[in-house]
């Protein structure tokens, strides 16, 4: 695949967990502050990539995402980050490659944004990178939420391969309102098909970004949740590692073979 060395891309990172896990694939890198936002600057495959660390929720993203657009102009945004399976099948450590991102809004799903898909030789090559982990690289829908409600009903959610997050449709309108394209890759870190709801991933990991007092209330009521942090930190750092692992593979070989007209569906990265 060809490069250029004029492309600029933007790296929006979620988490810590994420953002520690793949720095540590980078060896000479700038960190660019002080201010709101962690921000990293570096070059991969010729590229001048600038990194930026949200934090969780939609209004983080957005805000994120109008940052990186404003400082660097970016010719792409990947977002990557952690995320809750919910049909069975999915496993721990999978990594979900986004073609689509939606919301549900008061039992409508709406606000729906299409995202850049991989090059065929990229998808190959980051489903071979998953493999090695006994994970694998799947194509699916990323719902994100802002309370309780896709949670509790997450078996209704008939889509390929959902995934829950916090971010991804905040960064999905701000890059699409500034036509910018949008590779999103996300990290399973637990399946509420097995785990339902009462899990500490969902408690720590959704709940509360929206309801503090509700975790609290929650964990008060039934603290022997907390003996399931060791997992919940074990996951995390599994999912982390997958995802950023992938993320810094892809960019070694990423090309920016895109269609001519920003209003077409799909974009090939």
């Amino acid at each position: 695949m060809q490069n250029n060395p004029t492309k600029k891309i933007g790296l929006i990172v979620s988490g810590k967990y994420e953002a520690l896990s793949f720095l540590r694939y980078i060896s000479v890198k700038e960190r660019i502050g002080p201010g709101k936002y962690d921000l990293y600057r570096f070059d991969i495959n010729n590229y001048a990539i600038t990194m930026i660390v949200s934090g969780r929720g939609m209004k983080k993203a957005s805000n994120a995402a109008k940052v990186l657009i404003d400082k660097i102009s970016p010719d792409l945004i990947i977002s990557i980050g952690c995320g809750a399976a919910v049909q069975p099948g999915m496993h721990v450590g999978d990594v979900v490659s986004g073609n689509l991102v939606t919301m549900l809004e008061d039992g409508v799903f709406e606000q729906y944004q299409v995202l850049s898909a991989l090059h065929p030789d990229a998808y190959r090559l980051a489903s071979d990178i998953v493999l090695g982990f006994d994970a694998r690289l799947l194509v699916g829908t990323i719902i994100t939420v802002n309370n309780e409600q896709t949670i509790l009903h997450h078996d209704k959610l008939d889509f390929t391969h959902p995934v829950l997050d916090l971010e991804m449709l905040g960064i999905a309108q701000i890059a699409s309102s500034r036509h910018v394209p949008t590779l999103s890759l996300r990290g399973i870190t637990h399946n509420l098909s097995k785990e339902g709801v009462e899990s500490l991933h969902t408690i720590l990991d959704f709940t509360w970004h929206y309801d503090k007092k509700g975790v609290i209330l929650r964990l008060a009521k039934k603290p022997w949740l907390l003996l399931q942090l060791q997992r919940y930190l074990k996951h995390k750092i599994l999912a982390s590692h997958h995802v950023a692992s992938s993320t810094y593979s892809l960019l070694q070989v990423l090309s920016f073979d895109f269609q001519s007209d920003f209003d077409k569906p799909e974009y090939i990265i």
